[in-house]
């Protein structure tokens, strides 16, 4: 985890940053579900195989790109009956990953978070603030 290493320079931090400002506008724009349903369908073109139910086969991407202990645990309940996901629980529970993570590296004196934050992208900011940071 970045939080127990010290490998990543302020370049990486600018970085991520800026996706986590384009993460949290695609959501307020609602077109995170579009950017999805267009890389499954890319996906499913390339398939040699019938995929099962979209919906069934959408949520089952979804879910297998994070932890399995988060789906199982802190994202049960983002997980909705037909399988799909929870965006916006997914997202509030990725910044608030990100904010614990940088609160880490403040702590052993990695970086300021403060002083990152500072400088980061509008919708990153109040995305961080808002989980805490």
């Amino acid at each position: 985890s970045l939080a127990e290493s010290d490998a990543a320079d302020l370049t990486f931090w600018q970085e991520l940053l800026r996706c986590c400002d384009d993460l949290a506008c695609s959501v307020q724009k609602k077109a995170a579900s579009t950017l999805l349903a267009q890389t499954l369908q890319s996906l499913k073109a390339s398939l040699g195989t019938k995929l099962p139910i979209p919906a069934r086969s959408a949520g089952t991407l979804q879910r297998c790109l994070l932890p399995r202990e988060v789906v199982e645990g802190e994202l049960r309940s983002a997980v909705r009956e037909d399988g799909s996901l929870d965006e916006k629980a997914v997202v509030r529970w990725f910044f608030s990953r990100c904010a614990v993570c940088l609160r880490q590296l403040g702590t052993r004196g990695v970086l300021d978070p403060q002083a990152l934050i500072a400088v980061a992208p509008e919708s990153a900011l109040v995305a961080l603030r808002a989980s805490g940071l």
